[in-house]
């Protein structure tokens, strides 16, 4: 976030849009599938009671539990490797404007 506050000052860089694309896709499919669904998962699973529960019941809590919980650590992962990768574009990319003309 912090790149992407120093090059606000050059909107229309290629740099800058890599770094608006890299933090929103970090924080919406990072910190927001966080946030939105593995938190709420880990407390579900915090009020389970396994000491009452039947082999059957945590049988069922195990297999809801970690399908949900593996799908949405793929999309937490995805989204990690694609904004590290538009990171890595964003520091690797010409500090020049993208040739759009702009009235200043």
């Amino acid at each position: 976030m912090l790149a992407t506050a120093r090059c606000a000052r050059h909107p229309y860089s290629w740099r800058f849009r890599l770094l608006v694309a890299a933090t929103g896709i970090f924080w919406a499919g990072s910190l927001g599938v966080t946030v939105a669904v593995n938190i709420p998962l880990n407390e579900t699973l915090a009020s389970f009671q396994l000491t009452s529960a039947t082999a059957a019941q945590t049988a069922a809590a195990r297999t809801h539990f970690s399908t949900t919980w593996n799908t949405w650590h793929d999309v937490r992962t995805v989204a990690s490797i694609v904004a590290l990768a538009l990171l890595a574009g964003a520091c690797l990319a010409r500090d020049t404007d993208s040739g759009v003309i702009v009235p200043k």
